[in-house]
């Protein structure tokens, strides 16, 4: 029953977001093609709603934002019903000849559309989701408002995910893993539309499959996470850039807008930001066109005032728009929140020296849960930066400069981050075998080996989603959260301290979401929160408790001595422990899974302490 009301809570959010920005987007010109319509009105009513939560919640007003945010959106469904029905119509229609045009899609789509329904419907448990998606929604709900805390992941800009906060208010988590389906569902109609319109459809229309029925792919639309919405934003400002030279001057300010909204979610989509940008600018100045350079500039100028508030918070809480980056050079390292967060961005952005950068490279290219796909985006990509068709040109160049940029700001090359480009690869890769196989053999070797890496990839992601498929069979959370950190440590304090008690959480990797109560993370890992390095006793971290208002700490004990302040917080709790100024309630050794998949797993002890007040 959970899962069919968050599925239709999705769908409401989904046609919400089309239909607010449809308001907006028709206004472009009936020249702009359908196909991109859909996808810009999304990213415009989802940006309008995310930029209306953050000044509510900034502002304290959280239920209050959710009930204005909802009442509205009912209202402008109400208004664009028949646009909206026409889109959803055109989305199914989509879907619908496509597969009536192949048995073997037909045979897939049930199988896959379970698959999808079935992992979003479970319980979050995705690091990430645990870290910040939701978790951060969850401690804006539970403080009351949206606070700025230095906290490595709590300071990134976070759009998308605010919009996820009615269904964290009802209890209804899996309705963000379920918008995300939705993203995959609009994105292959939209693919699909493209793949009929070229020479070899049959061949194009495969090669799209393959790259959305990839198991990481599959698995990152059907969680909570950002990455599904960052590929859906990459998506449209290919489709955008696509449609430049046909109708430059109605498209500009949408795809400003569409180039620039990304940096309201991820600090990544700043790069896609500034290659488009590169890419329109070089345009419009061959053809020496002001008025579509003034157009793309005021949709990005929108775009980017909707963006402000969270990186306005970051510059007045923490005196750097962009922190947790850049921190050395705009705030130095002299406060101890600055070193913390300073620490972590060295270890994820590596250095520039160019033996690093090329290893790392390759090592981001042949990552086993990835494969083949960082391999093949990049070389088609680069591949196609040279083809005829100034459409697909303009669309590889785009991609390419998105890669310099990432070579650039992150050198390390976290290969997740490949996967922002993923809808190039079908765009790109379907126009280049065009022009390059023109046998009958040629074509049906290569529909045979997409058909046959199409029914592995498909058999892969079922098998890994043997927990999520034994989940919706039995409804057994414990089972299912074997494999999530700290789940019984936290399911334990839910059940056994008082609903008001406020705690201090000493947990490695910030994975706090199921905390069921006030609390603030401060492992000198990620947080700073708590200056470790001034505190030398059990007296001063007496004192760090009284003033944050705790009533117990979560602490794992573990090895912190890599970590500044690390050494002294251990000794400050053990000593406290010792003192009795902090009393073990609860002792849990848990195992913290580094792969489900392997069974791979560190074990540590983790106590819950209750604060003895004083006298």
């Amino acid at each position: 029953m959970q899962g069919v009301l968050a599925t239709l809570l999705a769908g409401f959010a989904l046609i919400s977001w089309m239909a607010l920005g449809s308001l907006l987007v028709t206004r472009s010109g009936d020249d702009i093609a359908h196909e991109v319509k859909i996808p810009a009105s999304l990213l415009v009513g989802s940006g309008i709603t995310a930029a209306a939560f953050a000044v509510l919640t900034r502002l304290g007003i959280v239920d209050g934002a959710i009930w204005l945010v909802g009442g509205i959106s009912l209202l402008v469904v109400i208004l664009r019903r028949h646009a909206m029905h026409d889109a959803v119509r055109e989305i199914a229609v989509e879907h619908r000849v496509t597969l009536g045009s192949s048995g073997f899609l037909r045979a897939l789509a049930l199988p896959m559309a379970a698959l999808l329904w079935i992992n979003a419907i479970a319980p979050p448990r995705d690091a990430d989701v645990m870290r910040y998606h939701l978790a951060h929604i969850r401690q804006i709900i539970s403080d009351g408002g949206w606070q700025t805390i230095p906290d490595y992941h709590y300071a990134f800009p976070f759009g998308w995910t605010l919009n996820y906060l009615p269904f964290e208010r009802l209890d209804l988590p899996q309705a963000a893993s379920l918008v995300n389906v939705g993203l995959w569902l609009i994105l292959l109609a939209g693919l699909f539309r493209i793949a009929r319109a070229s020479q070899g459809s049959r061949i194009a229309v495969l090669i799209s499959v393959a790259f959305f029925v990839h198991p990481f792919v599959l698995h990152t639309f059907a969680s909570a996470m950002a990455d599904g919405y960052a590929i859906f934003v990459v998506y449209a400002v290919a489709l955008l850039l696509s449609k430049t030279n046909d109708h430059e001057e109605s498209v500009a300010p949408l795809l400003g807008f569409v180039s620039w909204i990304g940096t309201q979610s991820r600090y990544q989509l700043a790069g896609v930001a500034m290659a488009a940008t590169l890419v329109f600018v070089w345009s419009a100045a061959r053809r020496r066109s002001l008025r579509g350079l003034l157009r793309f500039s005021a949709g990005a100028a929108a775009a980017i005032v909707l963006s402000a508030p969270f990186y306005v918070a970051n510059l007045t809480g923490l005196g750097n728009p962009v922190w947790p980056l850049f921190i050395p050079a705009i705030n130095g390292t002299g406060a101890y929140a600055d070193r913390i967060a300073a620490a972590y961005s060295r270890s994820l952005t590596g250095s520039y020296d160019a033996p690093f950068m090329v290893r790392k490279f390759g090592d981001m290219l042949l990552t086993p849960s990835l494969f083949p796909l960082a391999l093949l985006l990049v070389a088609i990509i680069l591949a196609s930066v040279w083809t005829r068709d100034v459409r697909y040109r303009r669309i590889a160049i785009f991609g390419t400069l998105f890669l310099g940029f990432w070579g650039l700001v992150q050198p390390r090359f976290f290969p997740k981050q490949v996967i922002i480009v993923l809808a190039l690869g079908p765009l790109l890769a379907a126009p280049a075998i065009e022009g390059r196989v023109s046998s009958v053999g040629g074509r049906r070797l290569i529909r045979s080996a997409l058909v046959a890496a199409i029914v592995a990839m498909a058999g892969l992601s079922a098998v890994l989603s043997w927990d999520h498929a034994r989940y919706a069979v039995t409804g057994d959370k414990a089972a299912f959260h074997r494999f999530t950190w700290y789940y019984p440590v936290y399911d334990w304090v839910n059940h056994n301290t008082p609903t008001d008690a406020r705690f201090l959480v000493i947990a490695y990797s910030g994975h706090s979401y199921y905390l069921d109560r006030r609390y603030r993370r401060a492992d000198p890992w990620l947080s700073g929160v708590v200056d470790w390095s001034s505190v030398s006793s059990p007296e001063n971290l007496d004192d760090v408790l009284h003033r944050g208002g705790y009533d117990y700490v979560i602490f794992d004990d573990r090895d912190w001595s890599d970590f500044s302040g690390g050494s002294a917080m251990s000794s400050s709790v053990r000593a406290a422990i010792e003192k009795g100024m902090l009393v073990p309630v609860h002792e849990s050794r848990e195992r913290l899974y580094s792969s489900r998949i392997r069974r791979r797993f560190s074990e540590t002890t983790v106590y819950v302490l209750r604060r003895v007040t004083p006298g």
